[in-house]
């Protein structure tokens, strides 16, 4: 729910530059709401997100970009969105796919260009601001756009998808970028379902045929405007032979060191209008040592979900405990606060204290291990990728390796503080005496 509470405020905080740009934000705001439509099942807040997405759908001014499935954003307009100062990482990569989507073009977009590192730092923002220098159409595809509900479905879209890209291509005469954001998320895994590991094989089967088939249009004729595809994948390792061979470049995308996180936690306390100890700052950036900046930004969006929770169910922020939470008043509350949004109304909640942003930080871990970042080594080798990049990954493992440390050592000295404690004891409880065994000698 944290990602909807994300998406909600960053679709508006679009709106709001709308007046300063004169832009049209609603394409913007579109595709944050678009790709948290179909997360949940509850009849309530589908109805509300979808009613959201309607209204913002119905509001976009640009004709070359409207489409009923799919999110496409005008590359003219994607830089007041975004810039590259808004960057608090990875900014030498805007750099790096400019000129690998100009090598594309000048190829016909035979080959894809692969994004690849831990998630959520600046991978989409990086993509964006390239569209824009470029004044190139960018359509962003989410899981849901090629994971269908029902297996059959799940080829056609992935046809339908790259058909629509030609056919925008053909009207707007530019190349065009089709974004695949996670493509982890829809390629086949050992975690995976029976039915949801037959709907990955279709969706990877259907992508191999369009990315040859974009292949083959390239080498026999010179087209004037390609379709460029760049593709995120955080264990680019696993994908299938076939797409290792349609591949072009490959850019590495790093995670934030402890300024760069200093810096992104001061931007996120004054977005929430907070304040935190120098306690709790010091915490959040020991714990989140290998975390990713959107990572980050969910932890404050969680905190910020639970605030509403207490200002709408009568709460107090001391005594707090998400667990005893109804998910029903979780689906509840989140409805109410996208439609309070809609009504041009911006709720008001309790500032989030220490003990709540720590308590959810202690139950956060990275979102890649040592051997995520060892097959990504491993990767880098076998494609021999700069030197540089490896020094890069194995001081990622380092990193992983002292944060787990630091952990485990907090652990023991909590766990050693814990049992010095004094035994609490209702009141007029006597005390427990210790029986020592008898000698049997």
């Amino acid at each position: 729910m944290d990602s909807i509470i994300k998406e909600v405020n960053l679709a508006y905080d679009v709106l709001e530059k709308e007046n300063v740009n004169q832009i049209d934000a609603a394409l913007f705001a579109e595709e944050h709401i678009h790709s948290v439509i179909d997360l949940f099942s509850n009849k309530d807040l589908t109805e509300a997100l979808q009613l959201l997405h309607q209204e913002f759908f119905s509001a976009i001014q640009t004709e070359d970009c409207i489409d009923d499935m799919y999110s496409i954003l005008s590359g003219s307009d994607v830089g007041f969105q975004i810039s590259e100062e808004d960057l608090y990482i990875n900014k030498d990569r805007v750099a790096e796919l400019e000129k690998a989507i100009q090598k594309e073009v000048a190829n016909g977009g035979k080959s894809f260009i692969l994004q690849f590192g831990p998630k959520g730092n600046h991978q989409k923002d990086v993509v964006k601001i390239v569209a824009s220098r470029l004044s190139y159409p960018c359509m962003v595809i989410h899981r849901e756009d090629f994971i269908a509900r029902f297996a059959k479905e799940c080829e056609s879209r992935v046809r339908n998808a790259f058909a629509k890209c030609q056919s925008l291509q053909s009207r707007v005469k530019s190349p065009v970028i089709l974004y695949i954001e996670d493509i982890d998320g829809m390629l086949p895994n050992a975690h995976a379902s029976p039915v949801e590991q037959m709907k990955r094989k279709l969706v990877e089967k259907a992508l191999c045929e369009q990315l040859n088939q974009l292949s083959q249009r390239a080498e026999s004729s010179s087209e004037s405007y390609p379709i460029i595809v760049v593709i995120d994948s955080e264990f680019p390792s696993t994908l299938k032979n076939e797409l290792h061979s349609l591949q072009s470049e490959q850019i590495l995308y790093r995670v934030p060191d402890e300024a760069q996180r200093r810096c992104y936690l001061e931007h996120l306390l004054s977005i929430y209008d907070n304040a935190l100890s120098e306690y709790a700052i010091n915490r959040l950036l020991i714990h989140s040592s290998a975390f990713s900046l959107t990572q980050l930004r969910l932890l404050f969006d969680h905190a910020f979900f639970c605030m509403l929770l207490c200002k709408d169910n009568a709460i107090s922020v001391d005594s707090f405990d998400l667990a005893s939470v109804s998910k029903a008043s979780m689906y509840q509350t989140l409805s109410r606060y996208i439609q309070d949004r809609m009504n041009g109304a911006k709720p008001v909640v309790p500032s989030i204290p220490d003990s709540v942003l720590l308590a959810l930080l202690d139950k956060e871990k990275p979102s890649f291990s040592v051997v995520d970042v060892s097959r990504d080594i491993d990767f880098c080798k076998a494609v021999s990728r700069p030197d540089d990049e490896i020094e890069l990954l194995n001081a990622m493992t380092k990193l992983l390796r002292e944060r787990d440390d630091q952990i485990r050592k907090r652990d023991a000295e909590n766990s050693a503080s814990a049992s010095r404690d004094p035994i609490e004891r209702r009141s007029g409880e006597p005390a427990r005496r210790h029986r020592s065994r008898r000698s049997t000698d």
